[in-house]
């Protein structure tokens, strides 16, 4: 029987930050997008998602402040 206190942690993974350069060549490629943006909440905690239509890519972070000025 094992005694209390032997719990093993696992080690996180995932990286916190994943934040990736963009090749020139997909800039280049993709000059006219239509980007959308939108606001959602998860308990009270502000984020902002955005959605490139042509290039059908999703990107999401935490915004610290309701104001414009944070965007």
């Amino acid at each position: 029987m094992k005694g209390k206190g032997n719990a093993v942690r696992k080690v996180d993974k995932y990286k916190k930050d994943n934040i990736v350069a963009v090749p020139r060549e997909l800039i280049k490629a993709q000059r006219n997008v239509v980007l959308s943006i939108d606001m959602f909440f998860v308990n009270k905690h502000a984020f902002l998602a955005t959605y490139s239509n042509e290039i059908c890519y999703t990107t999401t972070s935490h915004v610290s402040s309701k104001a414009v000025r944070h965007y």
